[in-house]
């Protein structure tokens, strides 16, 4: 950010003489076509960009091919609600920062990574789903069935009555 014209007002130092690690960074005099703003930082860094009107804020942060998380803070409870839900991110913070819990679904969006990590809908990558169909009815199965549907389908059709069916998913843990 800084050989783009960004100012450091907070840190914006190295810190330590191993790895690459910064001090705590807010940076000023940047815009929404830096570097140091189009990209993720995964590091204590906070551009800060002045704004007037709030379409305007979302058009910006979603002017980006990535999309992990975003932070928003406000008074008014309505207004936080309503970017949280205009923002192309996978987790929006309102009002705080870096919170996580077992219980919610963690990932981004864009290339911010597929899928999500925790929560339930992380059981959905250890799921495969299944229906099972059931008649409920009794019939005789005709001296000559044919198949419908798809060549895979093993969809029966008894002369010209369609069978009554009760369907389940079973989701059973993948292989």
């Amino acid at each position: 950010g800084f050989s783009e014209g960004a100012k450091a007002v907070v840190g914006g130092s190295r810190l330590g003489d191993k790895g690459y690690f910064v001090t705590p960074t807010v940076l000023v005099n940047t815009n929404e076509k830096m570097k140091v703003v189009q990209e993720e930082i995964f590091g204590p860094v906070v551009t800060a960009i002045p704004f007037k009107d709030p379409e305007d804020l979302v058009n910006q942060a979603n002017d980006s091919v990535y999309g992990l998380a975003a932070g928003i803070w406000t008074r008014d409870i309505k207004k936080a609600h309503r970017l949280a839900s205009q923002l192309r991110a996978g987790t929006v913070w309102v009002n705080c920062y870096n919170i996580f819990d077992a219980a919610l679904p963690f990932g981004g969006y864009k290339q911010s990574g597929w899928g999500r990590e925790m929560g339930h809908a992380a059981l959905e990558m250890y799921t495969e789903v299944k229906a099972v169909c059931t008649a409920l009815v009794s019939f005789q199965i005709p001296a000559r069935p044919f198949l419908c549907g798809r060549a895979r389908s093993r969809w029966v059709l008894c002369g010209s009555k369609l069978l009554t069916a009760k369907c389940a998913r079973i989701e059973t843990k993948g292989q």
